[in-house]
């Protein structure tokens, strides 16, 4: 767990972990900590995956796809905000507003000791 910790703070101390990953695990084992090799095998396993050939036109199109729906948006439809919905929201925030101001104006006055009731 530890372990894992350390790679997530620097990319660089990630990879040069995993680039020692044998040797390191080799000397934790003879100093008598236990580690989970399960958990290192299936990431390693992971890691070792080779994309298929076809991986670069793909991704090509999977950009082009995302440059499209930012521009044409992504086609779901969005309802409009109810126009007495946000009425009363703007009635509920003045009147927040009203009451946090007139606490500040009231805190101010018996701060600098002025008439207060």
């Amino acid at each position: 767990e530890n372990w894992d910790l350390i790679g997530e703070i620097d990319v660089s101390i990630k990879n040069a972990m995993h680039g020692l990953g044998d040797e390191i695990r080799n000397y934790l084992k003879e100093a008598g900590e236990t580690l989970q090799e399960k958990h290192y095998e299936d990431r390693d396993k992971k890691l070792t995956k080779r994309p298929s050939s076809a991986d670069p036109f793909f991704s090509a199109f999977k950009g082009f796809g995302e440059i499209f729906t930012s521009f044409l948006g992504s086609g779901k439809n969005k309802k409009e905000a109810d126009r007495w919905v946000i009425k009363k929201e703007k009635e509920i925030a003045k009147k927040e507003v009203r009451t946090n101001v007139w606490y500040v104006y009231k805190d101010y006055k018996k701060i600098h000791w002025m008439l207060t009731w």
